[in-house]
């Protein structure tokens, strides 16, 4: 399998690259690239650094990366991430068939982030404190309905992403991975999970009351609910997300 690595990084948070880039090349991959946008000192052969203002734009930073990658597979990820040893060896393990993918990502104390997990609005009380999924459980295209991608990291596939492109509207803390989220969902693309290939996060950050694995039993209510309840829950979802984001910046945005 073959990769691009596209960081996303500026002058104040790009501390961790060399850590990053050590991380990635200590996988032993045949074939890999590493493109960084935004402001960066970083000279070494394995990397494009493509400069960029120090501006919190996300989203056009993440579609500079899916138009210039290389590779059938983006490995997305902001500037405080690092992969975690034989990540690599977990992606052969797990195969290539996936259009976008999460992996466990893990906090400095050893917890687990929010990586495979549902979007915390609307749901049955079961889930307001356990929203994370089970890592060993695949998830049937009403429950990924529900959930979203954090930005921080993520995969998916070039050609995906060249046709649902970030919306470049939006900036930091506009909510802008739970809009990608939602517009994977409205092409029918479920989220999977490599549960073989984990990284790490590098920085201190606090986690949320709801950040916990669900049992197995509650996945399988989860899964018998979200048969009845996804659409209607994602409706209301998509409508409560645009409101909130013309309510509080004034941006309008349509499907």
């Amino acid at each position: 399998m073959d990769f691009t690595f596209g960081i996303i990084t500026c002058a104040k948070t790009n501390g961790f690259i060399p850590q990053i880039i050590q991380s990635i090349e200590a996988q032993g991959i045949p074939n890999y690239e590493i493109i960084i946008v935004g402001t960066c000192n970083i000279t070494s052969k394995a990397c494009r650094v493509i400069p960029f203002d120090d501006i919190p734009w996300f989203t056009r930073k993440k579609n500079i990366i899916f138009q210039e990658a290389i590779y059938e597979n983006i490995v997305v990820f902001h500037d405080y991430i690092a992969l975690e040893e034989g990540w690599y060896e977990g992606f052969l393990k797990y195969g290539n068939n996936f259009e976008v993918c999460v992996n466990p990502i893990k906090t400095l104390t050893g917890r687990r982030y929010r990586d495979y997990v549902l979007h915390n609005s609307f749901l049955h009380n079961t889930f307001r404190e356990n929203a994370l999924i089970p890592y060993s459980r695949e998830v049937t295209p009403a429950i990924s309905r529900l959930m979203y991608i954090s930005g921080g990291y993520y995969i998916i596939k070039k050609s995906r992403a060249l046709k649902i492109p970030l919306r470049e509207q939006l900036h930091m803390n506009h909510g802008e991975d739970v809009f990608f989220s939602q517009d994977l969902a409205d092409n029918n693309i479920v989220i999977r999970c490599n549960p073989y290939s984990f990284v790490k996060i590098l920085k201190d950050i606090e986690p949320n009351s709801w950040e916990n694995e669900m049992s197995n039993e509650e996945f399988l209510f989860l899964k018998n609910w979200a048969e009845v309840n996804s659409i209607e829950i994602f409706n209301k979802n998509k409508d409560m997300q645009r409101k909130w984001l013309k309510d509080s910046y004034g941006i309008v945005l349509f499907d």
